[in-house]
């Protein structure tokens, strides 16, 4: 695959990242780059050719290659508060995708696959998604119509044989304190930022 698709990939997830970072700062996380395209961005770009390519590679080099792909876009972390005072700390890994068109079904096992490590190990892998079309509606478990014009955004919680797909904006967010953050006797919802605030900003890039 050649430099203009690569780059033009890495804008789309760029873009769909900064959406991300957005939302759950808004939930009081402290966002964190870990995904290899900031991390070491032209290792990140050889891997792609890899890929696309006929590479002779080195042994140690796919050795590193298949390390290097194991971590996901973001690690979110916050510390909120007990009634009584006790800090609670709070960690989420989150991998963020863009997709045209996308199959939920196919793109669930993908990222399955890829994290397996940290899923057969008990640590949940949270998919979130930035997306134009699906194919397949009866993918999508909890869904609403509360929708910018020209994007879905989906969430998975990837822990589980059949991890189920949720379209933000259902109200089953708001159910869960992962989705909340309570701060100066306000509390803030995943669903409120984006409602207000993503749904907004993305309508805006079309007018």
């Amino acid at each position: 695959m050649n430099n203009d698709q690569w780059y033009r990939n890495r804008l789309n997830g760029d873009f769909a990242e900064s959406i991300a970072m957005t939302h759950f700062s808004a939930l009081g996380y402290k966002v964190e780059r870990t995904g290899i395209e900031h991390t070491a961005p032209f290792y990140a770009q050889l891997q792609y050719e890899v890929k696309s390519r006929d590479y002779d590679v080195s042994a140690y080099s796919n050795k590193i290659f298949k390390f290097h792909s194991k971590f996901p876009d973001f690690i979110a972390s916050r510390v909120t508060q007990r009634p009584n005072n006790t800090p609670i700390m709070s960690t989420i890994f989150i991998e963020v995708k863009y997709r045209k068109n996308v199959d939920l079904a196919v793109l669930r096992e993908e990222v399955k696959g890829q994290y397996e490590h940290y899923i057969s190990s008990g640590y949940p892998i949270f998919i979130y998604l930035l997306s134009k079309t699906i194919t397949n509606e009866r993918d999508v478990a909890y869904r609403t119509e509360i929708r910018p014009n020209n994007f879905r955004l989906f969430f998975c919680y990837l822990i589980q044989e059949n991890a189920l797909w949720w379209e933000a904006g259902c109200p089953s967010f708001d159910k869960y304190p992962i989705y909340k953050y309570e701060y100066n006797g306000r509390t803030e919802t995943f669903n409120r930022v984006y409602k207000d605030l993503i749904i907004g900003y993305l309508n805006g890039l079309s007018d």
